[in-house]
């Protein structure tokens, strides 16, 4: 008995078996078109899960594009202020210059008048000299001596002034 079982199994599983062979019950033709129905359906579905996906993860695809509408009309605000500032900076710019030009003419206004005030103090006390020549003893009296260079090299410009002393 154990004998005829395995037998049994060696003639329908060893080398010695017999050949089989397994077909499939449907025709090509049916074969391709499940496939294709079968494609078509994955497609369709991945299709759908895109479609929702946003619905699917929650995300508000309308508040979304509420917020890109806000931040577009806050953007072009910001812009419309930022070349509102740079007009205000150019002209507060030019206002700068102007103001510093004005000032260095003033600067050099006043230097010309300093320069003026010595230049008049000067002659007032040359005046003063010649108008108290009088009162000093009879003689040549020299005041005011100055030497400067001139432009050229080895070459001065001097000033002074003789007075006179005694009755004339």
């Amino acid at each position: 008995m154990i004998r005829g079982i395995g037998r049994r199994l060696r003639s329908n599983f060893g080398i010695g078996s017999s050949r089989m062979a397994i077909r499939s019950q449907l025709a090509w033709y049916w074969r391709w078109l499940l496939n294709i129905l079968m494609m078509a359906a994955v497609a369709a579905i991945v299709w759908w899960v895109v479609q929702n996906s946003y619905r699917i993860t929650g995300f508000n695809l309308e508040e979304i594009k509420q917020q890109i509408a806000t931040l577009t009309v806050e953007n072009q605000a910001m812009k419309r202020d930022l070349d509102i500032a740079k007009s205000t900076l150019t002209e507060r710019d030019r206002q700068l210059q102007i103001e510093k030009a004005a000032q260095g003419e003033l600067a050099r206004t006043v230097a010309q008048l300093q320069e003026e005030n010595a230049v008049l103090k000067e002659d007032l006390g040359f005046l003063r000299n010649i108008m108290s020549s009088g009162a000093t003893p009879e003689g040549i009296g020299v005041s005011n001596l100055k030497v400067e260079r001139d432009g050229k090299p080895n070459e001065y410009r001097y000033r002074m002034l003789l007075t006179q002393g005694g009755q004339r």
